[in-house]
Parts: C-alpha cells; sequence; structure tokens
C-alpha cells in the first residue's frame, strides 16, 4: 500500500527528521510503501522551520553576532548536505516538491492513503486563522486529493493546550473528513472531542515505536561508532542560555567528564569553541546512546534518553514550561515526575529504567499491534468483521513452485466467508506475482509485502494484524487443506462455543505416502495439543483480547510459543477427525533439516532455548492468575519439559549439552507444581530424575553424552513422553 506522510522536513532538528524516519521504517516493516510528500509554505517568514536552503542562509543569520552567523552559516550547510544524504539513504519522497495548497488540490501525490504527523503540524504559533487556511491549514488537514483516499492522522501535536478562537470551527469541519485520528498528547485527546471526534486515540511518538537496537541496527552499517575514550555530558538545547552552559560545564569538571554541546535550530546557535558540535543524525544518535548524562530543553531529547536509557535533566526554556503538554504527556506515559533542574540547578533523582524499560515496551506493544497494525494495515479493505467468518494467514517465502497449490485449496473452500491474508516476506522468487495473481482474480487474497525479510513470526503478526475475522487460521504455503476444512471447524466451534477447534492431519512423505495423524491424546487434554498449531482455529477476539503473538527473533519454536498461550487463554477445546491439514514433507523444509541433521546449528539451538524459557514464564503466570488448571498446567509443563530434553540431545556438541542442561535444571526449580513432575518423571525415568533432583550439572551433562545419540532422537522426535527414550 502506498502511504504518504505529510509532516514538517530537512530542517535542523533531529526529533522532526527522526520521528519521519520512524514512522517510514514502521510502514516499511509492515510492507506498505511509505513516501514524504514534500510540501513546505513558500512563505518562509512565517513557518517556524524554514527547510534549508543555502540561498537563504545569509537573510536569516543577518541579526546575529558575526562569529556566530560564519559559524552557523558553514554547519548550516555541513548540516544541510548530511540531512538531505539521511533521506535520500533512508526515505522515499514525492517527486514534486509543493509549495501551497492549491498545488496539492491541483496535483494530488497519488497514494492509497495519506498520514498526518507526526510533530506540531496542527500548531500554527498564535498566527491568526485568515493568515493559514488557504495554505497550512489545507496541507497539514489533508485537504487534498480524491475523496476516497483514507486520511489518517498519527501522533499529531497542538503543541499547547489552548487553541486560539476561530480555529475550533475550521478543526471540526476538518477533522471529520478523517478516518482514523490520534493525537501524541493527552490533552489533545479532549481538544478534538470538542471538535466533534468521536474516536481519539492517545498515541506515542512515532520514535518511541522503535527500540534502542533497532536505530543502531539500521545506522551501524554505514557508520562506525567507538566508545567513548573519556565519559561526557551532552547538552542539547533548541533554545540556548549561556547561564545553563556554564553550571552544566561546571558539573562536568565536578564529575571529570567532558562537555559536549548540540545547538538547536539554525539561527539560534549558541558557539562553545572545540565543544559545539554539528553532528549527522546517526551521529546524534550515537551522542546520546553514549552520554554519561542528557541536558536538554528539547522533546526528542527527552525521548531518546529514555530509548537509550540514559540519566537526563530537562533544562527551563520559553517552549518547556508547565503549558508544555508534550513533556507531561511522555512522562505520563513513563511513569515519571518533572525532569527540571532545580533554580539551585540541582539534578533531579536517577530515572529508575526497570520500570520505564517496562512501560515502554507496554506502549510499543499496544499500538504496534493493536492502534498501526490494525488501522493501517485494514486502509482499503472491503471485508469487516461482520462479513468475514475465518481469516486463513499465509506467510510466504521462497515458494514458487507450492504456493499455487495452497491458493488452490484455499480459494476453493467450501466456507466462502472468508479472507485469505498472504505476507510476501521479500521473497527472492516469483512468489510475489504468483500472490498478485491470485489477488486480481479473487478479492479474498490480500497481499502485504515486505520490503526487507523479517522471518515467519513478523510475516504472521502482520497477518494477524489486518485480521477481521471471528475466527484465524493458519497454512503454510507449501501445504493446502480439505476444501471442507474452515467449514467443518468453524462450525463446530459455532455450535460448542469454542475458542479452538483443532482437525487432523495427513503428512505427505517424500514418496507421496501419507502417514494420518490422530487427536486421540489431545481429546484427554488441551494440554497435548504442542505441535501442529496450523491444525486449529482460533477465535479471534481471543488472541486479540489477550495480546498473542509469535515472538519475533526466534528461528524455531516460535510457534510453540504462540500455540501454548492460545492453550492457556483458552476456555474450550475441541476436535476433528474427519478434515485433514496436508502437511508436505519437501526438501529444504525445516522439517527436513531435522532428518539430516542441520538442526543441529547453534542459533538454532539458542532459539529453542528461548522458546521454552517463554513457555514457563507464560504457564507460570497463568497458574497463578487462575487462568489455567493445575492438571493442565501439569501435562502443559511436563511435555515442554520433555521437548527441552530432546533439544539437548539434538546436539552432538559437549558445550551445548552443557549449557542446555543448566536451562533444564532452570526449568525444573521453575515448576510451580514440582511434586507433580516429581511423580511423573520418576516414574518413566528414575536415573534422570535422581540427577536432576541432585542438581549436579556435569553428573547430568555426562548422563546425557554418554547415554544419548542423534539416533536416539530422531526415533523420539514424535512422541512428546520420557519413556520413550529409556534404554
Amino acid at each position: 500500500m502506498r502511504i504518504g506522510i505529510m509532516t514538517f522536513w530537512g530542517q535542523i532538528n533531529y526529533g522532526q527528521n527522526l520521528q519521519l524516519f520512524a514512522l517510514s521504517q514502521f510502514l516499511k516493516d509492515a510492507g506498505h510503501q511509505p513516501f514524504l510528500i514534500r510540501y513546505y509554505p513558500v512563505d518562509f517568514a512565517s513557518n517556524p522551520y524554514p527547510p534549508l536552503h543555502e540561498k537563504d542562509a545569509d537573510k536569516k543569520l543577518i541579526s546575529e553576532a558575526r562569529r556566530a552567523a560564519v559559524w552557523v552559516h558553514v554547519q548550516n550547510d555541513l548540516y544541510a548536505r548530511r540531512i538531505h544524504t539521511f533521506i535520500d539513504d533512508y526515505l522515499n519522497v514525492s517527486d514534486k516538491i509543493y509549495g501551497y495548497a492549491t498545488e496539492l488540490c491541483e496535483d494530488p501525490p497519488q497514494a492509497d492513503a495519506y498520514i498526518t504527523g507526526s510533530d506540531q503540524v496542527w500548531n500554527f504559533w498564535g498566527r491568526p486563522l485568515e493568515a493559514v487556511k488557504e495554505n497550512e491549514l489545507k496541507a497539514f488537514f489533508l485537504d487534498f486529493g480524491k475523496t476516497n483516499i483514507r486520511r489518517i492522522s498519527y501522533a499529531t501535536s497542538f503543541g499547547s493546550q489552548r487553541i486560539d478562537g476561530g480555529y475550533q470551527e475550521a478543526f471540526t469541519d476538518l477533522l471529520s473528513r478523517f478516518d482514523f485520528v490520534s493525537v501524541r498528547e493527552k490533552s489533545a485527546v479532549e481538544f478534538c472531542k470538542q471538535c466533534g471526534v468521536v474516536d481519539v486515540d492517545w498515541v506515542p511518538d512515532p520514535t518511541m515505536l522503535l527500540p534502542a537496537q533497532r536505530y543502531l541496527e539500521l545506522l551501524k552499517a554505514e557508520y562506525r561508532f567507538t566508545h567513548p575514550d573519556k565519559p561526557y555530558f551532552l547538552v542539547y538545547m533548541m533554545n540556548p542560555n549561556k547561564e545553563y552552559i556554564q553550571k552544566i560545564s561546571e558539573l562536568a569538571r565536578q564529575k571529570n567528564c567532558e562537555l559536549k554541546h548540540i545547538g538547536g535550530n539554525h539561527g539560534q546557535a549558541f558557539v562553545i569553541p572545540g565543544v559545539t558540535l554539528s553532528p549527522s543524525i546517526p551521529e546524534f544518535i550515537h551522542l546520546v546512546a553514549n552520554a554519561e548524562y542528557v541536558f536538554t530543553d528539547s522533546y526528542h531529547g527527552t525521548v531518546f534518553s529514555l530509548i537509550f536509557n540514559r540519566q537526563f535533566a530537562n533544562l527551563p526554556s520559553p517552549f518547556s514550561g508547565k503549558e508544555d503538554t508534550r513533556f507531561q504527556s511522555i512522562f505520563a506515559r513513563c511513569g515519571l515526575e518533572g525532569r527540571a533542574v532545580d533554580e539551585d540547578f540541582s539534578l533531579p533523582p536517577a530515572v529508575d529504567y526497570g520500570s520505564v524499560n517496562q512501560k515502554l515496551d507496554e506502549l510499543r506493544c499496544q499500538y504496534d499491534n493493536r492502534w498501526l497494525g490494525t488501522k493501517l494495515l485494514k486502509v482499503g479493505q472491503v471485508a469487516t468483521p461482520e462479513s468475514v467468518k475465518v481469516s486463513v494467514i499465509v506467510p510466504v517465502y521462497n515458494v514458487e513452485k507450492y504456493v499455487g497449490r495452497c491458493l488452490d485449496s484455499l480459494c476453493n473452500q467450501t466456507l466462502k466467508e472468508i479472507e485469505i491474508i498472504c505476507i510476501n516476506d521479500c521473497s527472492p522468487d516469483r512468489s510475489i506475482d504468483i500472490l498478485r495473481e491470485y489477488g486480481a482474480k479473487d478479492s479474498r487474497v490480500k497481499v502485504i509485502d515486505f520490503r526487507q525479510n523479517q522471518g515467519v513470526a513478523m510475516a504472521r503478526n502482520a497477518g494477524l494484524d489486518a485480521a477481521v475475522g471471528e475466527f484465524i487460521g493458519f497454512v503454510d504455503p507449501d501445504d493446502s487443506v480439505d476444501l471442507n476444512f474452515f467449514e467443518t471447524l468453524y462450525n463446530k466451534a459455532q455450535h460448542t462455543g469454542a475458542d479452538i477447534a483443532k482437525g487432523a492431519r495427513k503428512h505427505v512423505q517424500l514418496d507421496g505416502t501419507e502417514v494420518v495423524g490422530t487427536n486421540e491424546m489431545v481429546r484427554h487434554s488441551k494440554a497435548y495439543f504442542s505441535c501442529s498449531f496450523w491444525s486449529a482455529l482460533y477465535r479471534g477476539s481471543m488472541i486479540r483480547e489477550n495480546h498473542i503473538r509469535f515472538p519475533a527473533g526466534i528461528l524455531v519454536g516460535e510457534d510453540l510459543v504462540f500455540q501454548a498461550r492460545c492453550i492457556l487463554e483458552s476456555k474450550k477445546f475441541i476436535t476433528s477427525d474427519y478434515v485433514y491439514y496436508l502437511y508436505y514433507r519437501r526438501e529444504g523444509s525445516a522439517v527436513e533439516a531435522v532428518y539430516r541433521g542441520e538442526f543441529l546449528l547453534n542459533r538454532q539451538i539458542d532459539s529453542l532455548r528461548l522458546t521454552f524459557s517463554l513457555i514457563i514464564e507464560h504457564a507460570n503466570q497463568a497458574l497463578d492468575t487462575g487462568r489455567v488448571d493445575e492438571t493442565t498446567y501439569d501435562l502443559l509443563y511436563y511435555n515442554n519439559f520433555c521437548f527441552s530434553v530432546i533439544e539437548i540431545m539434538l546436539t552432538d556438541e559437549v558445550k551445548k549439552k552443557h549449557e542446555f542442561t543448566e536451562l533444564l535444571i532452570k526449568f525444573y526449580r521453575l515448576c510451580k507444581r514440582k511434586e507433580q513432575l516429581d511423580q511423573k518423571l520418576q516414574e518413566e525415568q528414575s536415573s534422570f530424575y535422581n540427577l536432576l533432583k541432585e542438581g549436579d550439572l556435569k553428573k547430568l551433562t555426562r548422563y546425557f553424552v554418554e547415554n544419548y545419540t542423534l539416533d536416539d532422537v530422531l526415533r523420539a522426535n514424535d512422541v512428546r513422553s520420557m519413556a520413550y527414550f529409556q534404554r
């Protein structure tokens, strides 16, 4: 989907360009094609953040002292080159540059949706309505383009608690044309409601959607930084104050730290010879991330201090007083009090980043998956929750030989009220072309096209974000299902009120023979549902209300975590033995890699270690909160305990056996119903149990080295009981 972003851009303002970068990256990750709409008013004198143009530099600096003017002129030119290099490297932009709203109306940028924000694009800086209503007001409220193009605001800011007279009526009219409205400050929610917007979301600044590591990973490939030799205090001031600089310089001297200073907007520079810097955007990130302490009056200086877990203090300025709702909102998000320095310039208490990081993670999860995930990915969809009974999610990567067979089985389902969400994970073959061909023939086929490979977990999560169905199913692109598979399971779930309805499966071997699986064990307890998650339907409300997702960054076993969470949250589980999911073994598949011994790669073992840790963590939480009964907990814990034993034996490296055995002992100690686990283990494997109970890591590792080979594991791999790998 092509999405045009309308915001400020290209000026000497790090936060402004980084929030554009962050929003763009998020949309790209979701498979969209975002681009910057290059609009700026031609009346630079009325624009609080005029774009950089070399020809304007002298006009802007006439009133500055000569020394500062020369420095600023040189730094502006340097920064202009750096910022436009950054934009060229990381952002797509409109072909045309617009100076008037009339130009946007006459030749609008072609897009499926427009987003306005973030930044203070709805702050008109005290100017009268007549001065802006025919240009900036129309542009930043997206009053251009065809009426069927979706209009969305993301984290837009008014920048103040007060709106000057005359604006409310204009805002009311313009906001009525938006499909979704969200704002960055909590105070703006009430104002939008006064303007007639019923559903307004208070959302985080887009820079907060990306974790610290994401900024560093995205930039480190091109920019090489070294850790500073000496600790330093960083001063980033949009409104320079010589007195503050002097006080911070004295603090730095007392702490044996260097002082580094970043100037604010051009024309406002305060120069400290040998100290003042004009960094590029990647250098700015590096400076904040490695600072001993950050002093700033900047909103984004504050945001990035939080992202990189830096201790910081806010400096008073004309724009960060009591009425600056931007700072109030971000502190409310993070559970912090104000961070301003006192009158005597004493520093605020240290930030507890354990608590702050937890709140930031919760925030990213909430708005990554809920707001942007659901509202942006649904732009342009015809399907509604009322019309779609089942959403089928198909992650696609490099399967041009097989995906047609998969889609044929889905498009010809006897249940017609389905949507088929295909996520192309940057396949190097013709997979995307095949998906588009099916989408052109059948409107139920929705295609999300990732611009960079993100892995199957992120692909399935993108499908979950886009899904509107009452139930959700999963089919791998090289598999297929019976033509009545989804109708049978949907009707059975509807009739019984089940949250999970599981079908049977057929394993189609390399020679074409079929091995039919049954649900015999699963009928006794849902805790035995510990593999083949794709053979079931899941109630959509259960997944959405509990924010159940596939954990990213896990190469093997991410489906086990998803499956375990669904088991723990489900209230009723039913099975059907008469409809089949057809699982095809093929050369190059993950399962086939197990049988060839390729499962021994270190990264895969490490991923499985994380998988079992997450499952046990969720199981213990569910037991503590009463969301799972004791019998289900016992079986779920035991089955995954057995899985972890199998993974110990999957490697013939003694070092890896040692690491996994250490984790096994940890799992054992974390069990909240150890008596039941002890009884089961003692019955089925007494020698192993005695060593485990003793907790001697060396003896237990030696036990696995001496008693089990890879052949033993492969024979046991389809059986999840300790009894099957007794000697």
